[in-house]
């Protein structure tokens, strides 16, 4: 896979404190700093920046969004019974849509041969490994992935 540029080029001394992106915006005047939507992948690179006053209805300072799209002259069985159905695939390719990687083991549905030794994954993993929970947890609300509601709006 090529790698992109970084995005953008940041601080030359690696300080992310000399390059402020001040976005200008508030809880009441929404504006995102950022928005990675189309050619943007794992080896793009966002480093080195300070993002200051990034707000939106969800997304923050920085929104990525993905797509899952499937060949639907592929045969494959429905559901999630085998590894490569079309369920478990859709987990696999959802995992990339919320930051996931390649992982070398087998027992993870993000299970690539790119980054593995092992020539097969688990033909009976058909549910989230524990190393794709973990990876999932580290991506999720409690790190910051999306702010807390006001229910009452």
């Amino acid at each position: 896979m090529a790698r992109l540029p970084r995005l953008p080029p940041g601080s030359q001394s690696g300080n992310a404190t000399a390059c402020i992106i001040d976005c200008g915006g508030s809880a009441g005047e929404n504006h995102r700093g950022f928005y990675f939507h189309s050619a943007e992948s794992y080896g793009s690179i966002l480093d080195n920046v300070t993002i200051r006053n990034g707000y939106a209805a969800y997304g923050g300072g920085i929104y990525v969004s993905g797509a899952v799209a499937m060949d639907a002259g592929e045969r494959l069985p429905g559901g999630f019974g085998q590894r490569y159905s079309r369920g478990v695939i859709v987990m696999h390719e959802l995992g990339h849509v919320m930051g996931l990687a390649h992982v070398g083991s087998p027992h993870e549905i993000m299970w690539s041969p790119e980054t593995s030794e092992a020539p097969h994954p688990d033909l009976w993993q058909t549910e989230w490994g524990p190393g794709d929970l973990e990876g999932l947890r580290a991506l999720g609300r409690d790190a910051g992935c999306l702010p807390e509601r006001d229910p009452s709006n």
